[in-house]
């Protein structure tokens, strides 16, 4: 869902949902940029290659947590908890009362 909707966020041609389409069509409608367009036109590329961004993260995420889960079901790494243990709190032993 992440990767498809970046994509039409970034790469859709239509101005009303792609940022790159909304920043061609800035520039193509202003005879003159004032600063105020220039400045939408600058927010749309960047809102698109923050969005780029954020896919390449995700995507490194992805596999880097399908390689851990490969290497732990083929029984080359032992699972490592790294939780701290319960410990009660007045809070839990007032609820449990």
């Amino acid at each position: 869902m992440t990767f498809s909707a970046s994509y039409y966020k970034i790469f859709d041609p239509n101005p009303r949902i792609g940022f790159l389409a909304h920043a061609r069509q800035l520039a193509a409608s202003a005879t003159t940029l004032s600063p105020a367009t220039a400045r939408l036109i600058f927010n749309d590329r960047l809102d698109a290659v923050v969005t780029g961004v954020l896919i390449v993260l995700i995507g490194m995420i992805l596999i880097e947590s399908t390689s851990e889960w490969i290497r732990i079901l083929a029984g080359r790494k032992q699972p490592l908890v790294r939780e701290s243990p319960f410990e009660a709190t007045r809070f839990a032993i007032e609820e449990q009362s």
